[in-house]
């Protein structure tokens, strides 16, 4: 039966259309990226596989990151998971492949919400700090 499916020509379809599916659902992310994420994050657009690889901002922890998420229906995978050593926190990976594309910019825009303010509460919480060392002697 497999035999016959390849003689027909019908695998050769079957990964035509997958390869569209899978091309349109990662041109929806990165624009999703480009529009919700802040210009400090960073990705990898992948040559080949079905996930995009993300660098956070500095000191901001995916880990905690996917705590919120959760809370808003939005699911990733935690860089640290990848690393056997000198685990970055602040990565991420983006899966795509079973994801509808309305769905992924919904994803995406909710977690650029979130990112960004983690990022605000961290610059308020910085310049608290930088008010407290003000010694008037």
């Amino acid at each position: 039966a497999l035999a016959e499916f390849g003689r027909r020509g019908l695998v050769a379809r079957l990964v035509k259309k997958a390869r569209q599916l899978y091309r349109v659902r990662l041109e929806r992310l990165e624009k999703a990226l480009q529009t919700h994420f802040p210009e400090e994050a960073q990705w990898i657009s992948p040559e080949g596989g079905m996930s995009v690889w993300v660098k956070l901002p500095e000191g901001l922890d995916a880990n905690a990151l996917l705590f919120k998420a959760r809370e808003r229906h939005v699911l990733f995978t935690p860089g640290r998971y990848f690393y056997f050593q000198a685990v970055e926190h602040n990565t991420l990976r983006l899966g795509f492949s079973s994801v509808h594309e309305k769905r992924i910019a919904q994803g995406i825009e909710i977690l650029g919400e979130l990112i960004k303010s983690e990022l605000r509460q961290r610059r308020r919480q910085h310049g608290r700090r930088e008010a407290a060392r003000v010694a008037l002697v």
